[in-house]
């Protein structure tokens, strides 16, 4: 998933998961964050 950010230095998050088939193993997240211009 890709989530556009208002007011915040980040301009998008982009949300990754991923899990096992038949695991008991809790899913897997990965955030990445792009930085809006100008960001700090």
């Amino acid at each position: 998933y890709v989530f556009s950010m208002k007011d915040s230095k980040f301009a998008y998050k982009c949300e990754v998961r991923s899990v096992l088939e038949n695991s008991s193993r809790p899913t897997s997240t990965l955030w990445v964050n792009l930085m809006a211009k100008g960001g700090q």
